[in-house]
């Protein structure tokens, strides 16, 4: 992949998580006296996915080939998501529709997007990429696959 085209996938990557946070603000203000948010609180909810994307847009627009980029862009992408989701059940449900419709499948996803970076998932990868996207020796793919299947393991034990 060409670093122009690295660096716009990963720039897009930053679009969509500003606009997954700007859908959670516009819900949060249209719906504020329905859902009560202490706005510090939520303040952690907004920046560290913006961050994280940020931060990892950054490196792997200027070093496509190092995998600790797309990492944490994929971090701050999950985390949006997480944050996103139980907002946008709410606001669903406020707007008067069925608890078996998209409120419920929102609600469902919401409950186990959180293990794609926490406590394994991509988490554990980015420590084991640091610094230089590369792993310490060949050794240490059996951990990488070890988390993958953990992870893969615990969403499905969640999402059952």
């Amino acid at each position: 992949m060409s670093s122009k085209a690295a660096a716009r996938i990963a720039w897009a990557g930053v679009a969509v998580v500003l606009g997954l946070i700007a859908s959670e603000l516009v819900v949060l203000y249209l719906d504020r006296t329905a859902i009560n948010v202490v706005t510090g609180e939520y303040a952690g909810n907004i920046l560290v996915p913006v961050t994280l994307a940020g931060l990892g847009a950054m490196i792997a627009s200027r070093q496509p080939q190092n995998r600790v980029g797309w990492i944490i862009l994929g971090i701050g992408g999950a985390i949006a998501v997480t944050t996103t989701a139980p907002l946008a059940a709410i606001a669903i449900q406020l707007a008067g529709t069925s608890s078996s419709g998209w409120a419920m499948w929102l609600a469902w996803f919401s409950t186990w997007t959180w293990l794609l970076f926490f406590p394994a998932g991509l988490t554990v990868l980015l420590f084991l990429l640091l610094p230089d996207g590369r792993l310490a020796g060949r050794r240490w793919r059996w951990l990488v696959w070890a988390d993958l299947l953990y992870t893969a393991v615990v969403i499905g034990l969640f999402a059952l």
